[in-house]
């Protein structure tokens, strides 16, 4: 399965952490570079994890906890974005209220990414690396679609952007903005997806 990568994007206003500044590149640009595939490595497993993740800028990235959980001393992360770049980290923060993980990565410091509030039908695109059709590798992929429900018990917000086994951990963006990690889908409703919103790491800041 080819990868579907669309270079149309909406830039939309939005709130964002006063320390960061709108991308100066295109929002495409600025998305698909801060987007990595996530393998995580533990010591005495031979199926080791696999997911999306998003560098959100002084020295973390961010992807969803159920990404790298169970997490044990010893185990490493490994990410990769699809320009080459490859970092490394074995200090995992989890959060205990929502489905988001903070990866320290003190070898590549880039500057903060913006983020956006999950507004009710906000347009958003979902990018990450959903295994491919073969189930041997992930690919990068982009979806579009739109935010569709307001946060639930658990705070996860509905959207409607396709995703799959391995988008997990990737963003949900809106011009440039983080608006969210994505972490699941209903199977038994087709078309909803699930996102926690970037907000959420903030406590393991």
């Amino acid at each position: 399965m080819r990868s579907l990568v669309v270079a149309a994007l909406i830039a939309l206003g939005a709130c964002s952490r006063p320390a960061a500044k709108a991308p100066t590149e295109s929002a495409y640009q600025y998305e698909l570079a801060h987007t990595y595939k996530v393998r995580v490595d533990c010591p005495g497993e031979d199926n080791d994890s696999g997911g999306s993740a998003v560098d959100i800028g002084g020295g973390y990235a961010i992807t969803a906890k159920h990404v790298v959980d169970p997490w044990v001393p010893g185990c490493e992360v490994e990410l990769e974005s699809v320009y080459g770049r490859k970092l490394k980290s074995d200090s995992v923060k989890q959060s205990d209220k929502a489905d988001i993980a903070l990866i320290r990565t003190p070898d590549y410091v880039s500057p903060m990414v913006p983020f956006a509030k999950p507004d009710l039908g906000l347009d958003v695109v979902a990018i990450g690396y959903p295994a491919n059709a073969y189930g041997d590798d992930q690919e990068l992929g982009l979806t579009k679609g739109n935010i569709a429900g307001l946060p639930d018990r658990e705070g996860e917000v509905r959207f409607t952007a396709p995703i799959w086994s391995g988008n997990s951990g990737g963003g949900v963006w809106a011009g440039g903005r983080l608006v969210g990690l994505s972490v699941s889908s209903l199977l038994k409703r087709q078309g909803w997806f699930y996102l926690v919103p970037a907000d959420a790491v903030r406590p393991l800041l």
